[in-house]
């Protein structure tokens, strides 16, 4: 499932990245244009537009873009998370669950509240509505992602006395932990970017998928997500008025959310299968720690050689009432004396026979 999602996912990045790339020019000529809008209709902070300021965009996310590619060719061990090799190997399974749920809320919105789903800059030229995207992308990867995450990682780092450097810069944290640590995070960009609680909801889900990527992928890998999701639909808007290309792309994202349901069970199932495996650990240490700790006890009181003090026997079963029963001669060894080292001793010698 993870190279069926992975496929999904380089075409969607290279369909982003060449409409980019092919509107981007466009772009800076369009600087004038740009300039005349309202900044506030797709960034927090405003900044002056000029040629400068919308090559400067541009080349950050171009830049950005390449390293992506960059580190998917990272097979090894790397002190970035972003470059991460062994980090990898589940992403693009999180990235068609999160196309999955973008699918999902856009339904919600359109069946909902449809004025949710319009926006003015949908009817700017294309070259404007790709500036738009990457500046947004871009603070929101920079400001409202990499702000909280970065407090947040320091304070969980000091609390926990582990070095400030390596969890901001390769934090290894579980599923549970990363969505823990997501969700407050997300509260952020779900206050200060979406008006109202219903859009602030749906605002803090899509952030939740994408600072949890952050945290277990990196910042460039949250990063082309965000970017090719929202590239996407802008492409979405330039090919509209094909009907064939319009249902082509259409049916790739509805082939492409149905990969991420799948995607959702394989994952949900190597977590439960990962979760066995430490469990079953855990229990083989405990198993043979415990005789060890009982060796130090009485051999009368533990029967820490697991035969029988009256015949001498290893065949014996632990009754209802975790007592030790000698199958040879019936004797009886009441479970307060010693009982875990009797019984965790009792398992391991009858693993050990043939």
């Amino acid at each position: 499932m993870e190279r069926v999602s992975e496929a999904f996912g380089l075409l969607a990045f290279f369909i982003a990245l060449l409409f980019f790339l092919a509107e981007a020019p466009a772009a800076v000529y369009s600087w004038q244009y740009i300039a005349s809008t309202d900044p506030s209709l797709y960034i927090i902070i405003p900044f002056p537009t000029d040629p400068f300021t919308v090559s400067l965009v541009v080349a950050l996310c171009v830049a950005l873009l390449l390293l992506f590619l960059l580190s998917n060719f990272m097979p090894g061990r790397m002190k970035v998370r972003s470059f991460d090799g062994p980090a990898q190997s589940s992403f693009y399974s999180v990235f068609a669950a999160f196309v999955l749920l973008q699918l999902v809320v856009s339904v919600i919105i359109r069946f909902d509240d449809p004025s949710l789903g319009y926006s003015p800059i949908d009817g700017f030229i294309t070259p404007a509505q790709v500036f738009y995207d990457a500046s947004t992308t871009l603070v929101e990867t920079l400001l409202l992602q990499a702000v909280p995450v970065t407090v947040i990682m320091v304070v969980y780092a000091l609390a926990r006395r582990e070095k400030v450097s390596e969890a901001l810069l390769n934090p290894r944290l579980s599923f549970w932990g990363a969505i823990a640590l997501s969700s407050i995070a997300a509260l952020v960009p779900a206050y200060f970017s979406y008006p109202g609680v219903y859009s602030a909801l749906l605002g803090f889900i899509t952030f939740l998928i994408l600072d949890y990527i952050y945290l277990r992928y990196g910042m460039i890998r949250s990063f082309a997500v965000n970017f090719t999701i929202t590239a996407i639909n802008t492409f979405d808007i330039f090919i509209e008025r094909s009907p064939v290309f319009a249902f082509l792309s259409s049916f790739f994202i509805l082939l492409w959310a149905f990969i991420g349901l799948f995607a959702l069970f394989s994952l949900a199932s190597r977590g439960h299968a990962r979760a066995q495996v430490k469990e079953e650990k855990a229990s083989e240490a405990r198993m043979a720690e415990r005789p060890r700790a009982a060796q130090g006890n009485p051999v009368e009181m533990a029967w820490v050689r697991s035969s029988c003090p009256q015949c001498g026997s290893f065949e014996y079963h632990v009754d209802q009432e975790m007592n030790l029963v000698c199958v040879s001669c019936g004797n009886v060894v009441d479970g307060s004396e010693m009982v875990v080292p009797n019984v965790d001793q009792f398992f391991i010698e009858r693993q050990r026979r043939p």
